[in-house]
């Protein structure tokens, strides 16, 4: 008899509209420029290789990061203890 593989489950670092910081970096030839913004987490990629990756929504623009750039201000669930 052949069992059906089990579908593995993917589980993200960050939930759709959790409020998180990003580390955002400028370089040029002269200096490097790093900020950081607050922004929400609007859209997720699981990647199977690299960390995932976030679509974040900053003062109306909206870019990908991954997880490592990322740090959570406020999560939109809430977790069960």
């Amino acid at each position: 008899m052949i069992t059906p593989p089990r579908p593995q489950k993917f589980y993200f670092q960050y939930n759709l509209g959790d409020l998180v910081t990003v580390k955002s970096r400028r370089v040029t030839e002269e200096y490097i420029d790093e900020s950081v913004l607050v922004g929400i987490v609007v859209d997720r990629s699981y990647r199977f290789t690299t960390d995932d990756r976030y679509k974040i929504l900053v003062r109306g623009r909206e870019g990908w990061t991954s997880a490592d750039n990322l740090i959570l201000i406020s999560s939109t669930t809430k977790e069960n203890p």
